[in-house]
């Protein structure tokens, strides 16, 4: 299964609210709706749920409740939103103003210690943050961007 099928078949699992709770989807439930949106390409179907039967993907599942937990908490929500009063709500990379969220420049992954880090966090568009993966270090803020982290960081007395 490609790349592209797999967020293909995670985008219908999310908005069956299938990944929205805190527990595992079942098996039968992703089955009948997968089938049903794929109806046309079983051959995807049947080797997405040959790697699930065979543990695949159990990293991202048994990850997705921490990640629902940490992204649900009030310390990620208020960096959120001061990541948005810094830098305002336009995409880094392609100054888009549609579906914009916080994004971590290193990611958790790499570095959980940077997690609730404000000088980790960057503004993007829903696409551009699907076109960088996490081992993508790249900082994609501008020097203004940067200054006003900096100015940001100042005002609060956290820089000198």
């Amino acid at each position: 299964m490609s790349c592209k099928q797999y967020f293909k078949v995670q985008t219908i699992m999310k908005q069956e609210s299938l990944f929205n709770s805190n527990t595992i989807p079942s098996v039968e439930n992703m089955e009948a709706i997968l089938r049903y949106e794929f109806r046309d390409n079983t051959l995807t179907i049947d080797i997405f749920f040959e790697n699930y039967a065979n543990g695949k993907y159990t990293k991202y599942l048994s990850g997705r409740q921490e990640r629902i937990r940490f992204y649900s908490s009030p310390e990620w929500k208020a960096l959120k939103k001061e990541a948005l009063s810094i830098y305002g709500s336009k995409c880094m990379v392609c100054g888009s103003t549609k579906d914009i969220r916080a994004d971590h420049i290193i990611s958790r992954q790499l570095d959980p210690s940077r997690s609730l880090d404000i000088t980790n966090i960057g503004i993007l568009c829903n696409d551009c943050n699907l076109d960088y993966s996490y081992y993508n270090k790249k900082d994609y803020r501008t020097d203004e961007e940067l200054l006003k982290l900096y100015n940001y960081l100042k005002e609060q007395g956290k820089v000198s």
